[in-house]
């Protein structure tokens, strides 16, 4: 038997998953980082974002509704996803998002990351409501108190 393998594979996710509600309750208590270049791109029948990300910034992402497609043009960066831990990814990269993916990230060269959606849709808005789980940033455990 491995010694390493976790015997509890649900609590160490719970843990994880505590890890990236702490992290964004310590984000969101920051101070605002430099807003970050997105382009909205549509073709028919398909909606591209590119997100520009400057070296240094650590974030989470939305969640997203949808499997879809994303690919790292440029830089290098450490993901964690519950899928498959911490991962280091170097451009290019391509790969697919699964639904109810939720990743946090620690740009380590400046980024450039894009995603691909199949809609009809233009509208940002009712695009995001197709596209994204709605998502509050959690309180830190000294906050409900």
């Amino acid at each position: 038997m491995n010694d390493l393998a976790p015997t509890n594979p649900s609590a160490l996710l719970a843990k994880e998953i505590a890890a990236l509600n702490n992290l964004e309750a310590l984000l969101a208590s920051c101070p605002p980082c430099p807003e970050q270049k997105v382009i909205n791109r549509f073709t028919p029948g398909l909606y591209s974002r590119t997100i520009h990300m400057q070296k240094g910034l650590v974030c989470t992402s939305k969640i997203h509704k949808t499997e879809h497609q994303f690919n790292v043009s440029k830089g290098v960066l450490k993901v964690w996803s519950e899928e498959n831990g911490w991962e280091l990814i170097v451009a290019p990269y391509q790969g697919i998002t699964k639904p109810g993916a939720r990743r946090a990230l620690i740009i380590l060269e400046d980024t450039v990351w894009t995603t691909y959606h199949p809609t009809h849709t233009t509208n940002m808005e009712q695009l995001e409501a197709e596209l994204i789980e709605p998502h509050a940033i959690p309180l830190r455990p000294e906050e409900l108190q």
